[in-house]
C-alpha cells in the first residue's frame, strides 16, 4: 500500500523513464488483484530503471517496495535506507514504507525500529502538509503493532497484550473515520489493511487467552474471521488475508487436538483441511513465498499425508520467506520421521 510520492520529472533518461512507468503500472496490477507475474515484472523493470539512472530516486523506492512483496526485506530496507539518509524530497513515504519492511522481518528487535520510523514519517508528513498520508500511516501502525501483539517474545505476556489492544482500539477507530476527498482514490486499500491488521490483533488475542473454548475466545475469533472476509470483500490484492485466514484456522485446529484430545481430531481435521484450502488460494496468487508451503507441509504432516508434506516442503525451501532455519529443520525431520509430535517441540 502507497501513495503516489510527490516528485518533480524523476529521470531525464528516456530509456529509465519507459521502464519506470511500465514497471508501475504492473505493480499497481498487482496491487489491484494481480498475482506473482506482475509484481515479478515489476520489480525487474523497476530495477532497470534505477540501473539506467542511479540516481533515479523513484525508481529505487518501488523497487525496494516490490522487494518486501517478494520476500525480500533486506534488500528493501538497504535501498530504503539510503533513500532516507540523502534526504529525498518524499521522506514521509520512505520512513513509512521502510518502517513495512522492518515489519516484514519478523525480528524483535526491527519492530521497535519500526516504531520509531513510523514516527518520523508522522513527522515529516506534517512538516510536507501532506495530511492525506495521515490514514495510510496509522494503517501500518495498526499492522505492526498486531504483529507484535502476536510475535514478540513469548516470555513477554504483558507487552504482547497491550500491543494487541492497541491494535484493536486504534484500527477500529480509524475503521470509523471518515476519510477527507482527497484521501478517497486510496480508501478501499486503507481499509483492506485495517481489516486485515484488525483480524490479526484479534486472532492472536484469541490464541493468548487464559481458558480455550471460552466464550470469550469465541468472541475473538469471531472477530478475527469476520475481519478478514471484510478484507476479502474490498476485491484489493488478497494474498496476505488468506495466509491469516489460513493461519486462524490452523491454530484452532490446533487447540482441538491439543486441548480437547484424540476424541476430537476430527474437528481439528476439518479445521486443517479449511487451512489448507486458504494456503493453496494464497499460491495460486503469489507462488513465490515460502511461508505458505511451509504452514501446507505442516498441516499435511499433521493429517498424515507425508507425500504432500515432502512436495511442500521441497518446493517451499527454494522460495524467499520468513520461517527460520530452525523451523524448516524441524519439518523436515518431522517428515523424515513421520512423527508430527516433532513439530510441537521448542
Amino acid at each position: 500500500m502507497s501513495r503516489e510520492p510527490s516528485t518533480s520529472v524523476p529521470t531525464d533518461r528516456p530509456e529509465a523513464l519507459k521502464n519506470f512507468v511500465e514497471g508501475r503500472d504492473q505493480f499497481n496490477a498487482y496491487l489491484g488483484k494481480g498475482g506473482s507475474g506482475e509484481l515479478q515484472e515489476a520489480s525487474r523493470l523497476f530495477e532497470e530503471a534505477a540501473n539506467s539512472d542511479p540516481d533515479f530516486d523513484l525508481a529505487w523506492f518501488y523497487h525496494a517496495l516490490t522487494r518486501v512483496e517478494l520476500r525480500d526485506s533486506r534488500t528493501a530496507i538497504r535501498e530504503l535506507e539510503r533513500l532516507v539518509d540523502k534526504g529525498v524530497d518524499f521522506l514521509p513515504e520512505a520512513y513509512l514504507q521502510l518502517a513495512y519492511a522492518r515489519t516484514k522481518t519478523y525480528i524483535d528487535e526491527e519492530y521497535y525500529k519500526a516504531e520509531q520510523e513510523l514516527e518520523r514519517a508522522t513527522a515529516e508528513a506534517a512538516r510536507a502538509s501532506a495530511r492525506e498520508l495521515e490514514p495510510v500511516i496509522e494503517a501500518y501502525r495498526v499492522f505492526l503493532y498486531a504483529v507484535m501483539g502476536g510475535r514478540l517474545d513469548r516470555a513477554d505476556v504483558q507487552r504482547r497484550g497491550d500491543y494487541l489492544d492497541k491494535a484493536i482500539r486504534l484500527g477500529e477507530m480509524n475503521l470509523r473515520r471518515k476519510l477527507r476527498r482527497r484521501e478517497r482514490h486510496s480508501v478501499a486499500l486503507i481499509k483492506m489493511e485495517l481489516h486485515n491488521a484488525v483480524g490479526i490483533a484479534y486472532m492472536w488475542k484469541g490464541w493468548w487467552v487464559a481458558e480455550a473454548f471460552s466464550k470469550q475466545q469465541e468472541k475473538f475469533w469471531r472477530l478475527a474471521s469476520n475481519h478478514f472476509q471484510q478484507a476479502l470483500a474490498l476485491r484489493m490484492n488478497p494474498v496476505r488475508v488468506h495466509q491469516n485466514l489460513g493461519t486462524l484456522l490452523q491454530l484452532q485446529g490446533r487447540q482441538f487436538q491439543v486441548v480437547k484430545g484424540e476424541g476430537h481430531l476430527e474437528e481439528a481435521e476439518d479445521c486443517y483441511r479449511s487451512a489448507i484450502r486458504e494456503y493453496e488460494v494464497a499460491i495460486t496468487l503469489n507462488p513465490l513465498d515460502q511461508f505458505p508451503y511451509f504452514e501446507l507441509a505442516r498441516l499435511y504432516a499433521r493429517l498424515a499425508q507425508w507425500e504432500l508434506a515432502q512436495e511442500r516442503f521441497t518446493y517451499g525451501r527454494l522460495q524467499r520467506g520468513e520461517p527460520k532455519s530452525v523451523k524448516w529443520e524441524r519439518l523436515e525431520r518431522a517428515i523424515a520421521e513421520r512423527d508430527a509430535s516433532i513439530l510441537d517441540e521448542e
